[in-house]
């Protein structure tokens, strides 16, 4: 869970606001663009206008931390800190990659960056991300 409160405009109790309602790490707030999304969110009671400010400034969180966030490492699709070191590399080499590039088969947002159908996804995506993804039909190789 990250610390929603870094973000303008969300205090203490948007924060466990948000949380109830699903949203609790930078990554899922940038990613809150979707209808579904935005149906839970004005359900939780915050309005569209302030959830894109708040969605871009996540995405801004997100972007920050996978490139330099004190050495802690990136961050995943959930947010979540990896620990292998700022370039994601273990001490005996770099993480697994797949062998072949994604593309988005369906509009796909990555670190606050939407990609529409037919766009190459960036290395940035890794295994874990890809079989997400290639699991849900949203890329292919």
């Amino acid at each position: 869970m990250d610390d929603l409160t870094k973000i303008k405009g969300i205090g203490k109790t948007y924060a466990v606001r948000l949380a109830q309602a699903g949203f609790e790490t930078y990554a899922a707030l940038a990613n809150a663009t979707g209808e579904a999304e935005m149906q839970k969110l004005q359900e939780a009671g915050f309005e569209g206008g302030v959830v894109e400010a708040w969605a871009k400034e996540a995405a801004a969180l997100v972007a920050e931390a996978a490139q330099g966030n004190s050495g802690q490492g990136p961050v995943d699709d959930k947010g979540a800190v990896d620990d292998k070191g700022a370039a994601g590399e273990k001490a005996g080499g770099p993480r697994g990659r797949k062998a072949q590039r994604l593309v988005a088969a369906q509009e796909v947002r990555h670190l606050g960056v939407t990609y529409a159908p037919g766009d190459e996804l960036p290395d940035t995506v890794d295994d874990d991300e890809a079989r997400f993804l290639l699991k849900r039909g949203a890329a292919k190789h």
